[in-house]
C-alpha cells in the first residue's frame, strides 16, 4: 500500500514529517510538494488550480500507474488536490486510490463567497492566516522569515481565492472512492456540517470523523 499525502497552502512537504515519520513503518509514503518551495524552489508558484493537479499528476505519474493500491491524505489545500487528482484518474480510466482522506475542508461551493484574503495588508493578511490556527508567533518575530513565506502563502490562497470563485466552470462528477472526512473539533473553518457537505460529490456514503485539535489537528 502507497500512500500520497498533500500539504496545506503555504506549507511544504515537511508539514508531514511526523505522521510520515509514523507512516512509512508500515507503507510507502510519497509527499507531494507544490512548486515553488524547497526542493522546487528553483520552479515558479503556481496560482492555477487546473495546472496544479496537472503538475501533481505528472510529478506522480510513475508512482500512481505502479501502484495498485494506494490512497490520497490531503489536509486543506492539500484535500482538494487530492479530491481533483482523485477525480482526473477517474475520468481518464486511470487507477484511481482504494480511498482518499480530507482534513480541514469543507466542499468545493462552501468557500464561493469567502472573503479574499491574498490582496490584503501585510497585517490583515498575517491575521487571517493566525484565524487558521497556525502557530507564526515566531515566525512573524523575524521579518526575513515573513519576507520568505508571505509570497507563498499569497500565492495558495489566491489559487484557492480564483478557484472558489470560477469552480463552476469546472466538470466536477461524483467519486465512486471511498471518502472519509475529518476535521479538528476547534477549528473554526470547518464543523460537521460542513464535513458532510462533501456526499454530494460522492456516489458512496462518506465517513466523517472529528479529532481534537484545530485547522492542523493531522499534523
Amino acid at each position: 500500500m502507497t500512500i500520497f499525502l498533500f500539504h496545506h497552502a503555504g506549507g511544504d512537504k515537511y508539514a508531514f514529517q511526523s505522521i510520515e515519520k509514523q507512516l512509512q513503518n508500515r507503507y510507502q509514503v510519497i509527499v507531494y510538494e507544490l512548486p515553488g518551495r524547497n526542493y522546487r524552489l528553483h520552479e515558479p508558484l503556481e496560482n492555477n488550480i487546473a495546472v496544479i493537479i496537472e503538475d501533481t499528476y505528472n510529478t506522480l505519474k510513475e508512482h500512481l500507474e505502479n501502484n495498485h493500491e494506494f490512497v490520497f491524505i490531503g489536509l486543506s489545500m492539500g484535500a482538494l488536490i487530492a479530491f481533483l487528482l482523485a477525480q482526473k484518474l477517474q475520468k481518464e480510466g486511470k487507477p484511481v486510490p482504494k480511498h482518499i482522506f480530507l482534513a480541514s475542508r469543507k466542499s468545493i461551493e462552501q468557500y464561493e463567497y469567502n472573503e479574499p484574503v491574498s490582496q490584503k495588508s501585510s497585517a490583515e493578511f498575517w491575521d487571517a492566516v493566525k484565524y487558521f490556527g497556525a502557530n507564526i508567533d515566531g515566525l512573524l518575530q523575524h521579518q526575513e522569515l515573513k519576507d520568505y513565506y508571505e509570497p507563498i502563502i499569497r500565492n495558495d490562497f489566491h489559487c484557492l481565492e480564483k478557484f472558489n470563485r470560477n469552480y463552476h466552470s469546472y466538470t466536477l462528477p461524483k467519486l465512486d472512492i471511498p471518502i472519509s472526512v475529518l476535521y479538528g473539533m476547534e477549528d473554526k473553518s470547518i464543523d460537521e456540517k460542513g464535513a458532510y457537505s462533501w456526499q454530494q460529490y460522492c456516489n458512496k456514503t462518506i465517513d466523517v470523523k472529528s479529532f481534537n485539535g484545530g485547522h492542523f489537528f493531522l499534523v
